[in-house]
């Protein structure tokens, strides 16, 4: 009985401690927001210029496509009587995607 009282005890005195430490951290952290927002905020003003625009940039290496392929137009409004434009053929590549 007398080793629960005992730790009991202890248990309320370190919750006792550990409370009033966090409340001072918590005090002292709402002081220094208080006293930061009072200050006007640090900000680095400077001047725009114009640059001289004479440096040029060279990268290694080129553009070029995986695939090469024709492009046929289509244009609406000149068709032939099946549907397809007249530049297309039956025999034309273009016809197979349709």
């Amino acid at each position: 009985m007398r080793i629960t009282a005992v730790i009991v005890i202890a248990l309320g005195v370190g919750f006792f401690f550990v409370h009033r430490a966090k409340n001072a951290a918590e005090a002292r952290l709402a002081d220094a927001t208080s006293n930061e927002t009072m200050e006007a905020p640090a900000v680095n003003v400077f001047t725009v210029t114009p640059s001289p625009g004479t440096q040029s940039l060279k990268l290694p290496g080129e553009t070029a496509a995986w695939n090469e392929t024709a492009i046929y137009a289509r244009v609406n409004g000149y068709g032939s009587p099946n549907g397809l434009p007249i530049s297309v053929t039956t025999s034309s590549p273009a016809r197979r995607w349709r």
